[in-house]
């Protein structure tokens, strides 16, 4: 691919030409006039296509939180990650694949921040629980802070849940969040508990954030540094079915007749009249 040296660089078709963007750079290619493709590659590309859908729709809901987290490789890391739970459909053809929800659970552990994890900030991992309520619970041990690892000039933490509840099918997602916890660096920090209290009861997606910032004239700043920020999942909750009440079926006992005879009722002949002559007989 050739480097754009232009004043407005471009991404997608344009004419003969093809964009792209990677990283600050933008690059074009050739566009071909013809492309042959067979039967195997429509349904691979019809696959890829569902997993991209899911994977934006993904991105879409976070939006908020992307711009810290980021990395030039999101886009690419994730569509990888949905490709692989559509392709372990079994139940499908090639082509008509879609999301299996018994391979969700790869998503847990996917770093949003490729540089920086949960596991290099917090010293214990985070237990979750729900209940038949749709709460969700993250509680946290007492120790959380890796200090070793944070830059210099960060002063204090602040870390949320995030609970998303997608539904592939219609394309939709609802998006909670906990309250804030904010840590201060080298406080000694009793155990805590983040709740979210409105959780849909389709596929819920529960992410935890850390950020770190420093006080200046008693007011919180946000650090953009990579190696200080986090947003990983941590967590897949399938989604919950209400049941169905199975309505028990009688059976009737009584024996089947399979061959119900035809009733004819006979014809009531009308009875023989006797003629009555009006003509007096001789002799009367």
């Amino acid at each position: 691919m050739g480097k754009q040296k232009g004043l407005f660089p471009f991404t997608g078709p344009l004419g003969n030409k093809i964009g792209y963007r990677r990283g600050n750079n933008y690059y074009y290619r050739e566009r071909p006039q013809h492309v042959n493709r067979t039967i195997a590659t429509k349904k691979a590309a019809t696959d890829f296509g569902t997993a991209s859908h899911c994977a934006c729709l993904v991105r879409k809901s976070l939006r908020q939180y992307l711009p810290v987290h980021k990395s030039d490789t999101l886009v690419n890391r994730l569509n990888t990650t949905f490709i692989n739970i559509v392709n372990a459909d079994t139940y499908n053809r090639s082509g008509q694949r879609v999301p299996n929800i018994g391979h969700m659970h790869t998503l847990k552990g996917f770093q949003f921040n490729e540089t920086t994890g949960i596991s290099h900030l917090l010293t214990a991992t985070p237990l979750i629980e729900k209940d038949d309520t749709g709460k969700i619970t993250i509680s946290i041990s007492e120790k959380v802070i890796n200090s070793r690892k944070i830059p210099a000039g960060v002063t204090h933490f602040t870390i949320t849940a995030i609970a998303l509840s997608l539904n592939f099918s219609r394309h939709k997602a609802q998006l909670s969040t906990s309250h804030t916890a904010v840590i201060a660096r080298g406080e000694q920090q009793s155990p805590f508990t983040l709740t979210i209290d409105q959780c849909s009861k389709e596929l819920t997606i529960v992410l935890l954030e850390v950020r770190s910032a420093y006080m200046v004239n008693g007011k919180l700043h946000y650090s953009d540094s990579k190696t200080a920020n986090a947003l990983d999942i941590i967590s897949v909750i399938p989604p919950v079915r209400p049941p169905r009440h199975i309505r028990r079926n009688f059976r009737n006992k009584t024996p089947r007749c399979w061959n119900i005879p035809a009733y004819t009722a006979p014809l009531k002949q009308p009875a023989p009249k006797t003629p009555v002559s009006l003509i007096p007989l001789p002799g009367d």
